[in-house]
């Protein structure tokens, strides 16, 4: 209407209503790892940085090829085991 305010003042953007000022695009930040703990990925994230689908994971993961992390009924798979599990495979 007329005498509504602006939404923003001269020389700022206007923010969008679904988006908090300052909030990022990202679902999730990346979390530095604390010293001695590595951080834990789902394994999809781990078929993700291998490049193969997440069934090949889940068959290493049963196979007892791939160690994981049973955290209530999801499995997770830490860097330094994926780490060691990538290196065994090196030809």
């Amino acid at each position: 209407m007329l005498g509504d305010p602006p939404l923003s003042r001269p020389g700022e953007q206007a923010c969008s209503p679904s988006a908090a000022p300052g909030a990022s695009s990202k679902s999730r930040p990346a979390t530095p790892a604390k010293p001695g703990l590595s951080r834990l990925l789902s394994p999809a994230d781990v078929a993700g940085l291998l490049q193969v689908s997440i069934k090949t994971v889940r068959r290493w993961i049963e196979a007892g090829e791939l160690r994981v992390h049973a955290l209530g009924r999801q499995l997770r798979v830490s860097e330094d085991d994926l780490s060691t599990f990538v290196k065994s495979r090196r030809k």
